[in-house]
C-alpha cells in the first residue's frame, strides 16, 4: 500500500504487461504450473476489471442522462462500447 501511496505502482496497462511476463516465465514442467498460471490470469482479470470499472461508470452516467432526456448520441454509444 505504501508503494501505491507513493505513486510507485504500475499503471493498469503496465501491470497487465508485467503479469504476462510472469506467465511467460513459468515452467510448464513445474507441478504447480497450472495453478500458478491460473492465479496470474485471475490477477490480470482483476486489474483489467478494475481499470474498466474506473473508466465506464462515467459512460454509464452520461448514457443514463442522455437516455432520460430521450436520446443517446451514437458517439456516446461508441465511446462506451470501446471502453467496456
Amino acid at each position: 500500500m505504501g508503494m501505491a501511496r507513493s505513486g510507485l505502482g504500475f499503471n493498469p496497462g503496465d501491470a497487465i504487461d508485467h503479469i504476462a511476463k510472469l506467465i511467460a516465465e513459468q515452467d510448464p514442467q513445474d507441478d504447480l504450473y497450472a495453478v500458478n498460471v491460473e492465479g496470474l490470469l485471475r490477477l490480470c482479470a482483476c486489474v483489467w476489471s478494475l481499470r474498466r470499472d474506473a473508466v465506464t461508470p462515467a459512460c454509464r452516467s452520461q448514457a443514463r442522462d442522455f437516455k432520460s432526456a430521450g436520446n443517446l448520441p451514437e458517439a456516446v454509444q461508441r465511446t462506451c462500447r470501446s471502453q467496456g
